[in-house]
């Protein structure tokens, strides 16, 4: 898994077992997609991730699933802005589990850092 995209997996794990300072006021997440996500979706989805920030235009739309466990994640590329002199991307995200009901979908903003790749700076919606 890229250091770039660790987020991903590092931010959903960090909410669902409430190690943070927010503890129980994060239970929200307990039955969402992200929830479900095992070790194996996070790589998937995180490679996905990688290659759709890296190439895709604005307005772009691409995803992926793991059949094995009917996990599956969706991206949309919003637009590219600069923010304190990096590159920036918005993306909606969105993830879907066989086990929970309905879908998640938020949008972040990304940027760019020379030095240690895309990272998500602030939830947008």
């Amino acid at each position: 898994m890229s250091k770039s995209t660790a987020w991903m997996c590092a931010a959903a794990m960090l909410l669902i077992t409430g190690q943070s300072a927010w503890g129980a006021q994060l239970n929200f997440i307990r039955y969402t997609p992200a929830y479900y996500f095992t070790d194996m979706d996070w790589e998937m989805a995180t490679a996905d991730f990688d290659e759709f920030v890296n190439t895709q235009a604005d307005g772009a739309e691409s995803g992926g699933d793991n059949p094995d466990t009917g996990s599956a994640w969706h991206f949309r590329a919003l637009r590219s802005i600069e923010e304190d002199g990096l590159p920036c991307r918005q993306v909606e995200i969105t993830l879907q589990a066989r086990k929970a009901d309905g879908e998640t979908t938020s949008a972040y903003l990304f940027c760019r850092d020379p030095d240690t790749g895309w990272r998500m700076v602030r939830g947008l919606r």
